[in-house]
């Protein structure tokens, strides 16, 4: 089973990494645009995200994330 930590987030955390709102990061998961895990928890599931992966997904620029999104890990990396 994983495990919530520092690698892991969870919707709110991930949202807070990347200073947007939840709403837009379930949007980003209805439309496969973000790299996300569901676990079989109850009906819906709960949705992880490994920090490694939306770090490289940023990068990339595949999933085409929003210009304040690329703003903001850009001046966290730089």
């Amino acid at each position: 089973m994983i495990e919530l930590n520092e690698c892991w987030l969870d919707l709110k955390r991930v949202a807070g990494y990347l200073k947007v709102s939840p709403s837009q990061i379930r949007k980003l998961v209805g439309a496969g645009q973000i790299p996300f895990r569901r676990l079989p928890n109850g009906k819906a599931g709960k949705l992880l995200f490994n920090r490694r992966q939306i770090d490289l997904w940023l990068l990339s620029g595949v999933g085409n994330p929003s210009k304040r999104v690329r703003q903001t890990f850009e001046g966290l990396i730089l």
